[in-house]
């Protein structure tokens, strides 16, 4: 029984292996949080690309479909028919040009995680630490005169 302690050593190192593998590991809650709130970003960038995509669909259609809208735009261009003659007042900002705004470009970063390497040094060194605690505390015992028996 006094050696039986000594077999969770590596116990002890598996399990801090496992649960920071579990929520900070490469494949861990905190990546996959992370990850669901990249997710979301991506959604609602999609759902603002659609409305631009559905805006540019409609002006699409209007310029091939409506000699008016045509018109308009070519007049905002600079283009007239024939006959026709502009007068444009200098020193105004030329405000009726209709921009379009192509969407926003979204990086996802990398999400945070600890290294698997990192975690198995981690595990490793409580493994030892908890070694290191039973032997200081066998150690103080023997020279103390007694062995401590937990279970007998």
């Amino acid at each position: 029984m006094k050696a039986l302690k000594y077999v969770c050593v590596p116990w002890v190192g598996v399990f801090v292996y496992v649960l920071l593998a579990m929520y900070a590991g490469p494949m861990g809650i905190a990546s996959y949080r992370s990850l669901a709130g990249e997710k979301e970003k991506e959604e609602a960038n999609l759902a603002k690309l659609k409305v631009i995509n559905r805006e540019l669909e409609d002006r699409k259609n209007a310029l091939l479909y409506d000699r008016d809208t045509l018109s308009v735009y070519a007049r905002d261009l600079g283009f007239a028919a024939q006959g026709k003659k502009f007068l444009r007042i200098v020193g105004l900002e030329y405000s009726s040009r209709r921009n379009i705004f192509p969407g926003e470009v979204l990086t996802s970063p990398a999400p945070d995680f600890i290294d698997d390497s990192i975690i198995r040094i981690i595990a490793l060194c409580a493994a030892a630490f908890v070694l290191a605690a039973f032997l200081v505390f066998d150690t103080l015992n023997l020279i103390r005169g007694k062995l401590y028996e937990p279970w007998g």
